[in-house]
Order: C-alpha cells, then structure tokens, then sequence
C-alpha cells in the first residue's frame, strides 16, 4: 500500500519510508514530524519499496534517503533492497535500518557500504538526529529553512556569556528559530524595542545581577 504523506512538517524531498507493521510505520511516521521531518512516501511492502525506489530514479529525482524497517526475523524479501542500495547509483543515499535485535550480519553490510546507520527500534525517538546526520548539506538547510518559515517564531537570546550566545545560536538555529543575540539586559532592551519577538530567553544570572 502506498502512503502520500502531507502533515505538517519538512517534506524531506524524497524521504522513503519502508515498514511491514502499520503500527510501527505510523509510529515512524510520528517521530519524524516530531523531528521536524515528513516522508514523502511509506508503504508497508518491500517489493513496493523497491519498485518505488526505481520509479523515482527513473523519472530524473531519486529518493534522498531511505528508512527500512528490519522485521524481527529478516525475510528474504527485505534482499533484493538492500542489494538495490549497493549500487553505484543508490549506494551515497542515506539509509536508515531500525532493527528489533542485534544484528552481526547486518551491521556488518553497514559498515561496508557506509552512508547508512543502525538504529534499534528501543531507541527509536534518535531517528531524526541520525537522518540528520546522514542527510546531505542541502537537506539540512532545507530543513532549517523550511521549518523556520512554518514555525514562524523569532527568538532573543541574552547572556553574557560570548561561548553561551554562540552555542546557543547554533542549537535554536538548527532546529528552525531564527534567532537575535543580546549581551546585556540593556542591549536586550533595545533590540526588542527595534524588533518583534515571540519568545525572550534571558540568563538568570543576568537577572539577578539586575
């Protein structure tokens, strides 16, 4: 069966989800809106998975990365796609494995063929922070940008401390918040004068020194 996804969330241009159990799929499927991610596609059959994969090469936009659900015991159905990801035309996609038991065999075929992670299904809320790992630069932006304009939320951050504001920046700007920076409680002031915020994250120190 395939599955159109268009909840909210970053379409992942080319995000193919793979899972036999409807359960796990959704569960899936939840965890990466969560993460800010929507597949574009999931379907609950690996042979649909496979002919899905070649009919996006086929038209000119292949799938940018692919997350497979391992069933318990593998089936020899879960094969010829993984044989398919070894090719010189998929073998760069990222790919996302999420198994219900460790694995030598498959952890090993990992190794080998690179771009791809291992995730166990007991922690599965890591799935995001792992595609984003894996994903490509562009994806990442595309991400941020994407996210950005749907949250539509503008943050000022204040603390003193340089290392702080800079580490900051970094973590709200990776997950989508467009972020302003103030050193003092005055400069603070004036800049959400200026500007229009939704949200003010103010070190405590600096309150208590005001």
């Amino acid at each position: 069966m395939f599955v159109s996804q268009t909840t909210q969330g970053l379409v992942l241009s080319g995000l193919l989800v793979i899972e036999q159990s409807s359960t796990l799929s959704n569960l899936l499927l939840r965890t990466l809106r969560a993460g800010g991610f929507t597949a574009t596609s999931a379907c609950h059959d690996f042979s649909e998975g496979l002919n899905l994969i070649r009919r996006a090469e086929q038209s000119g936009k292949p799938y940018r990365a692919v997350i497979l659900g391992v069933p318990p015991r593998v089936a020899e159905g879960i094969k010829p796609v993984l044989q398919h990801m070894q090719l010189a035309s998929t073998k760069e996609v990222p790919l996302l494995l999420i198994i219900h038991d460790k694995h030598p065999v498959l952890e090993r075929w990992t190794e080998s063929r690179g771009y791809s992670e291992i995730v166990p299904w007991q922690r599965f809320s890591r799935i995001p922070a792992v595609l984003e790992q894996l994903a490509p630069e562009q994806v990442l932006q595309e991400k941020k940008e994407v996210v950005a304009e749907k949250r539509g939320v503008n943050v000022l951050f204040i603390d003193d401390s340089k290392s702080a504001r800079y580490t900051y920046r970094l973590l709200l700007e990776s997950a989508g918040f467009p972020v302003t920076l103030a050193a003092s409680v005055d400069e603070a002031e004036k800049t959400a004068i200026a500007g229009n915020f939704d949200f003010i994250i103010v070190d405590s120190g600096i309150v208590r020194a005001g």
